[in-house]
């Protein structure tokens, strides 16, 4: 049976920026739609709690409630993700200096990016440090205890445990990777520390401290 060449060029970079819209509806649509049946499973479950119910109601009542608060988390999370790949973002060359208090004597290095995605990301895991390549500038931050041994990027580890990452710092980590890798940046996690990867508006060789 003969098989179709592998698509490349303009059609498949079509198809991919339509994948993309989809991806960015389906995400759209999951963490909004279900609001309404969620608010709905709500609401029925604090009507029982307060009829005076028996014990075995009282006991699915708590069942629901739990249930409820956990679906809650995952579409919080959800809707995180779709807000980040929608965000209006404003990237443009700043100094580094300006970003990060570790990076005096760098006066000279700026990186292209939203200074408002760089104050989140030292927000979930604290001021990092500065490592400078001769196309990037890397910052790097210890990760708290809680996140456990995840390795590589934090979106990928959300999307593959959603249940388990959702409402943690991975799932904040998972935000600023988006936003990142919009302005042609990324992160990754490994070795109990968080890699931010950015293009760097002035390439300057070395590392700081």
């Amino acid at each position: 049976m003969s098989t179709l060449p592998p698509v490349s060029g303009p059609v498949s970079s079509a198809r991919s920026d339509e994948f993309e819209g989809l991806f960015d509806h389906l995400l759209y649509a999951v963490s909004h739609d279900l609001r309404s049946p969620m608010l709905s499973i709500g609401l029925g479950a604090e009507l029982l709690e307060g009829s005076g119910a028996d014990e075995r109601t009282r006991l699915g009542v708590e069942s629901i409630q739990r249930g409820h608060e956990d679906l809650v988390r995952l579409l919080d999370a959800l809707t995180q993700v779709s807000r980040a790949r929608r965000r209006p973002l404003d990237a443009q060359p700043v100094p580094l200096a300006s970003l990060v208090p570790d990076a005096t004597g760098l006066e000279s290095v700026a990186v292209r990016v939203d200074p408002r995605i760089v104050a989140e990301l030292a927000a979930v895991v604290g001021a990092p440090r500065v490592v400078i390549g001769d196309e990037d500038v890397r910052l790097i931050a210890a990760l708290p205890g809680d996140i456990g041994e995840v390795e590589g990027p934090p979106l990928e580890a959300l999307f593959a445990s959603l249940g388990l990452h959702a409402g943690t710092t991975v799932a904040a980590l998972a935000v600023i990777q988006v936003q990142l890798e919009r302005q042609g940046g990324t992160l990754v996690l490994g070795g109990g520390q968080a890699t931010a990867l950015l293009p760097a508006s002035v390439a300057v060789a070395g590392s700081g401290a």
